[in-house]
């Protein structure tokens, strides 16, 4: 499923760049793209990581430095996309330079 919604998306951001008229992803389930993903163990080594950041700096025409700064710090906080770009200002303490995640209520 990741795989079909990546895409999706990856395609979405291109015509808004002008790049595609339509998204060529749309037509596809699930199953054509393998089935839903099994999770997996494996991570990114230093090495990789570094690759990646550098072609985000290669690409910053399109790859924006929101989008460079938000990726860094997923992958420091090592939080999902949506606990970080959903957390309330309550969360955080900028003078005590705190993210405080005990305050959610599960």
């Amino acid at each position: 499923m990741f795989i079909k919604y990546a895409l999706l998306q990856l395609f979405d951001h291109a015509i808004k760049l002008r790049l595609l008229l339509n998204n060529p992803a749309s037509a596809f389930k699930v199953n054509d793209a393998g089935g839903i993903e099994k999770n997996r163990e494996r991570a990114l080594s230093l090495e990789e990581i570094g690759q990646v950041f550098r072609v985000f700096r290669e690409h910053s025409d399109s790859f924006s430095c929101d989008n460079y700064l938000a990726c860094a710090l997923l992958l420091l906080l090592s939080v999902r996309r949506s606990e970080l770009t959903e957390s309330p200002w309550e969360e955080f303490d900028l003078d005590e330079k705190k993210w405080s995640l005990e305050k959610r209520k599960e």
